[in-house]
């Protein structure tokens, strides 16, 4: 039996929305979830995965953890990698527009403007 402590923490000026963790099960059996502070767990037997959803980690929640256990798992190399997929509506640039003006009369140009971070994969390997 191995246990597999995970922790979530904020990122300063970043929101992660509909953050999603993907952790590979060396055996494939259910892993006996201790803890989740935060989120939703969901054991994907077909993946051969453990899926750890949380809506938000974001100021007012700034962290969140998860601990588990796997029958039959002797290397904690094998909980890698896990998959993570989530969005923001914070930039990681910091870049923003505060004004659009014309190129050909000087006059600024009514716009609208919606910004969105999405990762389709970032890995911790």
């Amino acid at each position: 039996q191995l246990a597999c402590p995970l922790a979530v923490t904020h990122c300063d000026d970043l929101t992660l929305n509909n953050l999603a963790l993907s952790i590979p099960l060396p055996t494939g059996e259910e892993p006996r979830v201790e803890t989740v502070e935060e989120g939703r767990i969901r054991h994907d037997s077909r993946n051969q995965t453990l899926q750890w959803v949380i809506d938000s980690v974001g100021e007012s929640n700034r962290a969140s953890s998860l601990e588990f256990f796997v029958d039959g798992a002797s290397d904690p190399n094998a909980f890698f990698p896990i998959n993570i997929v989530f969005s923001s509506s914070n930039m990681l640039s910091g870049v923003e527009v505060f004004d659009v003006i014309s190129s050909q009369s000087g006059n600024q140009v009514k716009y609208s403007k919606e910004s969105s971070l999405i990762v389709q994969q970032y890995s911790v390997v």
